[in-house]
């Protein structure tokens, strides 16, 4: 992952009660966890909603990395077979 490039990806899962969710994008392997502080929008992140994102590598060993600076890029979510499909790693 280099310094300052932002991703695109889709919120893979989003936890109201936690404050924390999980992005996908096909240039990363694993799920990358972000924290509400981290989203963009005063709006809860929709799961499989379009966004952009950077990325801070875990400082704990076996930690998901973090996503920064988590952008909608408009409203319109993945549809939820889109989204299976991601999920199974399709």
């Amino acid at each position: 992952m280099s310094e300052n490039k932002r991703y695109k990806g889709i919120v893979l899962r989003w936890v109201e009660k936690g404050g924390y969710g999980f992005l996908h994008t096909q240039e990363i392997p694993r799920q990358v966890f972000f924290h509400a502080r981290d989203w963009m929008r005063v709006q809860s992140p929709l799961v499989g909603e379009a966004v952009t994102f950077e990325v801070a590598p875990s400082r704990t060993p076996g930690k998901p990395d973090a996503g920064i600076g988590v952008t909608p890029v408009n409203s319109n979510p993945v549809s939820p077979a889109g989204l299976s499909a991601l999920k199974a790693g399709v």
